[in-house]
């Protein structure tokens, strides 16, 4: 440790009375972080005398030895350090300003970090000249100074990446090596306030990303844009109304596949007037995105392109196990069994025979009447609501297999 400061206590005063002063710093050590911790000197009393040590390895120099720039950086710092020092501690400490007096400038000590800030301790802090009639709040008075050569006056605007104001945003301001939480109002703005020219500080969203870097200059505009990410579901559908599961189309170029429902859904960030464009087979849509996920659902129509239906079959004409019978079986183009399906047969004299099919698609019919060279064909007619009621077994049959 190094001695900066020694002072008679019969020569000046304690401001927090009743407190033990080496307590003091160790709470202020456990409760704010190092880099405010560290303004405050560490206090030890030997008798009559008080004595303040900081850093062995820090090269401390005393205000007076700042120059103009320096005595600004000095007084900012000392602002932030009371603004935050003040806010922490007050419910605990009720004190907490009162550790911002101290008997003259003589008793500020200031230094570089390793980034080129300056830092600064106190020595004294918490006391007072005896001899001095009213106490002079020497610190509030370097803060009140003005700051004309080291400071802008910096406010900060958040738009949302569709272009709208990130109104009554919370974000965080990292300054000073702190994060700071703050809230944008409801234009997306935020005043900062002064902070040294050529400096940086950032912004990030309250999750942490969307990260902005800045540099301090004069009359600089400071805008971030934060991303603004919204979901959307594309349901692609056939002539029939059926859902498409697993089926293959593009989006925006990319190609993408639906799931089980016949939906594809996905997140993006959301850009001023983003559309999706979305092709599917010879269809071709665009779809205006929400900031509302939930006006996001959007449908694709496609058609699927049907069998055509060939003539059947000729029918079999087979002769059975019983004499004096020929049976008749209709099928369709797969095969299929064509049952209760009323039909002719006619010769090429005219004659006429009509019957029908029984469940298994077939018929059987008296040879009476048929001549060994006579010719024959068989007629019968397949409306559409029996090729829907045989397309409707068939799927039965299948998913049965």
């Amino acid at each position: 440790m190094k001695e900066l400061s020694r002072q008679s206590l019969l020569k000046i005063r304690d401001l927090i009375h009743g407190q033990n002063y080496a307590n003091i710093k160790a709470r202020l050590d456990q409760k704010l972080p190092h880099v405010m911790s560290a303004t405050f000197a560490n206090i030890a009393i030997y008798g009559n005398d008080g004595v303040w040590y900081g850093d062995s390895d820090i090269d401390y120099r005393p205000y007076s030895e700042a120059n103009a720039m320096e005595k600004e950086e000095i007084a900012a710092w000392l602002e932030v350090c009371k603004n935050e020092v003040c806010a922490t501690l007050q419910p605990s400490m009720p004190y907490a300003s009162t550790l911002f007096i101290i008997p003259s400038r003589d008793q500020i000590f200031w230094y570089h970090d390793s980034d080129g800030n300056v830092r600064v301790t106190l020595t004294q802090w918490g006391f007072s000249l005896k001899t001095r009639g009213m106490d002079v709040d020497v610190i509030s008075m370097l803060i009140s100074e003005p700051r004309q050569l080291t400071q802008a006056d910096v406010s900060l605007h958040i738009d949302y990446s569709d272009g709208k104001p990130a109104a009554n945003t919370d974000f965080n301001l990292l300054l000073f090596n702190g994060i700071k939480p703050c809230v944008t109002d409801e234009a997306g703005s935020f005043h900062v306030g002064h902070l040294f020219c050529n400096k940086t500080f950032a912004v990030e969203d309250a999750s942490g990303g969307n990260h902005h870097d800045f540099e301090v200059k004069r009359d600089a505009e400071y805008r971030a844009v934060f991303e603004w990410r919204t979901c959307y579901t594309v349901a692609v559908e056939n002539q029939k109304g059926e859902r498409k599961p697993g089926f293959s189309f593009n989006i925006d170029g990319k190609p993408v596949v639906t799931n089980a429902d016949g939906e594809y859904s996905a997140e993006l960030v959301l850009t001023p007037a983003r559309k999706l464009r979305v092709e599917a087979k010879d269809t071709v849509a665009e779809f205006a995105l929400n900031r509302d996920a939930g006006q996001n659902s959007f449908l694709v129509k496609i058609t699927d392109e049907e069998q055509k239906l060939e003539p059947p079959r000729p029918p079999k004409l087979e002769p059975k196990s019983e004499p004096g019978e020929i049976k008749v079986t209709l099928l369709d183009t797969d095969g299929f069994p064509l049952p209760d399906l009323p039909f002719s047969i006619i010769s090429n004299r005219g004659m006429k025979i009509d019957a029908k099919t029984g469940n298994d698609g077939s018929a059987s019919i008296s040879r009476a009447g048929f001549s060994k060279k006579g010719k024959y064909k068989i007629v019968f007619n397949i409306t559409p609501d029996y090729r829907e009621n045989i397309e409707k077994i068939k799927r039965q049959a299948n998913g049965n297999k």
